[in-house]
């Protein structure tokens, strides 16, 4: 929507608006999330989504840039946490600025992912603040087991998916099947062991894809590595560049509920790096992993239906959204059917029928797309909107000059939030190098020191780490 029509709708609303008109209202809303997160194509296309199909004015700041940007909230109606902020940290969101949420009044709205660990102190923070709508990944069944605390009952809890289908990605032009030069491609990190054993299919089914790989005489390019990791557009050019990719459902099995777990296995994986997952697994997560599990539909399923890329995954739900044989070419947890999945990976015109079905069906699907998410977003914003005029007049007598000096203070802080987020991002990879030698010198340390020695020398590193966080990204 353009800036004019915006504006004129703006003006309108702003003199006939009514309670029983709100929906219709145009509102300023401050969308807080974390710019060095944006590498991630999944995170930048879901923030621009909302510039995109809402019908409201959006601005984008980091939350870090806030700090200096914006000494008071009172001029936006709604105030977002997305999900690229880490609100319960003070490196992402700082005391003052929470300090400043706590006390705005208008509509405060929370963007949730990674939903198992900390789940505690994540509860306190909504409470905290003040939150009214939390948009949760979880599976919706499971919802209330995991945010189970008395205090939240009036929180507003809407389930989303973890990522939608981008337009920008369906109308990409993509090689032929057969002219890929990749066979099978995966990124995956190794997930922690507090994780539970559900996570760990993420990293196991590339250890156990690539170890036949010689047998198949496939053409691989499979990692659980960091340093191997891809963002952005070396991401989509793998996927894009590869027949086939890998893929599991997102989630995990352990829910973290104080946050006690995952000290203590770091810190035992600090005295005995060789401990393997069973290990752990017994002595930390005993009779505890699979009690509630949150598995869901991974973004880069959408990127792969949208990038006419063969999905071979772990069968599973999938959020309901996915169908084996039909979306995804099924791969057995134990991989005793490899011989089928290679045949229908050297076959291009059986590959082709369910690569070309999950892009009809789910890429090109409204249902899975960003408007989609958006009209979610703004469903919840007026339905909450209306219970506020029936309690207390918000928003009822809106002017049109204060609406249009909103307006232009809007577009200022646009053009320095520009820069100021330039600076975040240069300190941000500076503390990430700084985060990148420490682990080295950590590692080749402990290698030389007692057990009670290595875990007081990860302590230090992990004081040191807050401490150059804090320094170098302060504003």
């Amino acid at each position: 929507m353009s800036k004019l029509k915006k504006l004129l709708i703006c003006i309108f609303n702003s003199i006939i608006v009514g309670p029983d008109t709100m929906p219709t209202a145009v509102f300023n809303i401050l969308v807080l999330y974390n710019e060095p997160s944006t590498n991630v194509g999944a995170i930048s296309e879901h923030l621009t989504a909302f510039k995109k199909y809402s019908r409201h004015n959006i601005q984008l700041v980091d939350s870090l840039a806030a700090e200096k940007l914006i000494p008071d909230l009172s001029p936006f109606d709604v105030v977002v946490l997305h999900n690229s902020v880490h609100f319960t940290r003070t490196s992402h969101l700082p005391k003052s600025l929470c300090e400043k949420i706590t006390l705005y009044d208008g509509i405060k709205i929370l963007f949730l992912q990674d939903e198992y660990r900390e789940i505690n102190r994540t509860a306190e923070q909504i409470r905290r603040l003040g939150i009214q709508i939390v948009f949760s990944t979880v599976n919706r069944d499971i919802g209330k087991e995991i945010y189970h605390h008395v205090f939240l009952e009036n929180v507003q809890f809407e389930f989303i998916l973890t990522g939608y289908a981008s337009k920008a990605l369906t109308g990409r032009k993509v090689p032929d099947y057969e002219d890929r030069t990749i066979d099978v491609s995966y990124r995956a990190r190794k997930s922690p062991a507090w994780y539970g054993e559900f996570a760990r299919q993420k990293w196991l089914i590339g250890e156990r894809f690539e170890k036949d790989t010689d047998r198949y005489g496939l053409k691989c390019d499979i990692s659980i590595k960091d340093v191997d990791r891809r963002y952005g557009e070396d991401w989509y050019n793998l996927v894009a560049g590869s027949k086939a990719v890998l893929g599991t459902e997102a989630g995990a099995s352990f829910m973290d509920f104080t946050g006690e777990v995952q000290k203590q296995v770091e810190i035992y994986k600090t005295v005995n790096p060789q401990a393997d997952f069973a290990k752990i697994q017994k002595r930390f997560l005993q009779g505890r992993d699979g009690k509630t599990v949150i598995r869901v539909i991974s973004p880069r399923c959408f990127e792969a239906a949208a990038l006419r890329t063969l999905m071979i995954m772990y069968e599973g739900e999938y959020s309901g959204i996915l169908e084996p044989h039909k979306h995804y070419l099924p791969l057995a947890r134990n991989h005793e059917n490899m011989d089928e999945v290679v045949a229908v990976l050297r076959d291009p015109a059986r590959a082709g029928e369910i690569i070309e079905r999950a892009y009809r069906e789910i890429a090109c699907n409204p249902r899975f797309g960003y408007r989609a998410m958006v009209n979610q977003f703004e469903r919840m914003i007026d339905i909450e909107c209306q219970k506020l005029s029936k309690s207390n007049g918000y928003q009822t007598k809106r002017q049109a000059a204060v609406h249009l000096a909103r307006w232009y203070d809007a577009a200022k802080l646009a053009r320095k939030n520009t820069g100021l987020t330039r600076g975040i991002v240069y300190k941000h990879r500076l503390a990430r190098g700084l985060q990148r030698m420490e682990e080295r010198v950590h590692a080749k340390l402990a290698g030389f020191l007692p057990a009670g020695q290595k875990v007081l020398l990860s302590g230090f590193f992990g004081k040191l780490k807050i401490i150059l966080k804090r320094i170098l990204l302060q504003n």
